[in-house]
Formats: structure tokens, C-alpha cells, sequence
């Protein structure tokens, strides 16, 4: 069963999820290939588009931080 994540929820999630992905990355000193975000993707139901997915998914910290 995959997890429904809600319209108003996705920004946080996705922006928890990155943090994420980034500790695991820098630990394991793995570069960017994506597995992470197409893992997320087969655990989670967004109720956006898969643009707007991706867009928060792969936003910078510094834009981040502007939010």
C-alpha cells in the first residue's frame, strides 16, 4: 500500500524527505542519481502533479529557505 500524501501536505513532506536524501548522500558519499526520488515515488501517492512533485523535491536549500 503506498501513502497518500495530501494536497496542502506535499511542500513538508517532500522538503523532509530531501533532507533526507541529502544526510544519506553525504554519509555514504553516493552522487545524485535519482534512486531516492524514484524510491519515494513507489511509496508515496501525491495529489499534485508530478511536475509539481518534482519541483519541490528538487528545489535548492537556498530556495529553500525563502519559502
Amino acid at each position: 500500500d503506498r501513502q497518500v500524501i495530501p494536497k496542502g501536505s506535499h511542500a513538508d513532506v517532500l522538503k523532509e524527505l530531501k533532507r533526507i536524501d541529502r544526510f544519506l548522500k553525504k554519509h555514504s558519499g553516493a552522487e545524485r542519481d535519482g534512486c531516492f526520488f524514484h524510491l519515494m515515488c513507489s511509496c508515496f501517492d501525491f495529489e499534485v502533479s508530478l511536475g509539481t512533485v518534482q519541483r519541490n523535491y528538487y528545489i535548492s536549500e537556498e530556495e529553500q529557505e525563502l519559502l
